[in-house]
């Protein structure tokens, strides 16, 4: 199944699908397609897991909610973070 972000929104607003349930399906279509895309260097399935279960927490608390609350991101490594190691480039980023 592929669901758009704009749709994954929706239905993650109007309680239709979970964040883990979001999150499981964008893996499933990563485990799918990674083989022809060779796109990602790093998945942080644990942390993702906890982050969808606690904006799912949030949720269901009737917190306020940030306008993409549950979309699953992926963030390109080449940008520093204390999470993962950047890729290693044959050129200097400046």
């Amino acid at each position: 199944m592929v669901i758009t972000a704009e749709a994954a929104l929706v239905s993650l607003q109007q309680g239709q699908i979970s964040a883990v349930e979001l999150l499981q399906l964008y893996l499933e279509r990563i485990k799918q397609r990674e083989p022809l895309v060779g796109a990602w260097e790093t998945l942080g399935l644990d942390s993702a897991l906890q982050q969808a279960q606690r904006c799912d927490a949030a949720q269901a608390a009737g917190q306020p909610l940030a306008p993409l609350h549950g979309i699953p991101i992926g963030i390109k490594d080449t940008v520093h973070s204390s999470a993962v190691q950047p890729c290693q480039l044959p050129f200097a980023l400046s």
